[in-house]
Formats: structure tokens, sequence, C-alpha cells
């Protein structure tokens, strides 16, 4: 089994990745390769899912931008709602926005 992880390593969607990887691992009893393939905004890694056998054994833990990528890019080497099928979402991570005390102007 192999797991394409698009983003760098230390990155969040790397750490559930290799958890996920790890857990995966030790429930089929089989060795689950994690690999990073960044870049791009995570089209580098999908691009490689999506032009793999389609037999199941290569699996893409990606982000958001993966919804997100159509809209940014004026074409990608692979269509996101085709080439893929959604198994499960592994985590939520909110965002938020942080400034320096005192540089936020109220109006």
């Amino acid at each position: 089994m192999h797991v394409i992880i698009s983003f760098t390593p230390g990155s969040s969607t790397d750490i559930v990745g290799r958890i996920v990887s790890q857990k995966l691992s030790e429930i089929w009893g089989q060795p689950v390769l994690a690999e990073n393939r960044a870049g791009a905004g995570g089209s580098i890694g999908s691009n490689v899912v999506a032009k793999a056998a389609p037999d199941g054994y290569t699996l893409l833990i990606n982000s958001n931008a993966h919804t997100v990528n159509p809209a940014i890019y004026a074409s990608l080497p692979y269509d996101t709602l085709k080439d893929f099928i959604d198994v499960v979402p592994l985590s939520v991570q909110p965002n938020v926005l942080i400034v320096t005390q005192g540089r936020l102007t109220r109006t």
C-alpha cells in the first residue's frame, strides 16, 4: 500500500497522513509506505495518484486544497471530480488570523 501525502514533511497534512498510515499498517497487517509529494498546492501529489493504477493500492492524503485548486489553476493534469473517489475526511483544522497587539484598527 502506498500513501501519497501532498504536502511537505512536518506540515499538518503530513502529520495526519503519517498517523493514519501507521494505523492502517497496524489494522491491515502490511506495510503502508507514506511518501511526501509536495508542491503546487497539493496538485503534484494529486497528479501522482491520478496517474497511478486504479487498483486501490495508492491513496492520496491532501488538504482542502484539493477542492480549491480547480478554481485557482487555469488547468490541472487531472480532473478533481472524475479521477478520485472520496473515502473519508481525516481531520478538521481551524484557520485563525493573528496580529500583534495594537496593530488591528477598528473602523
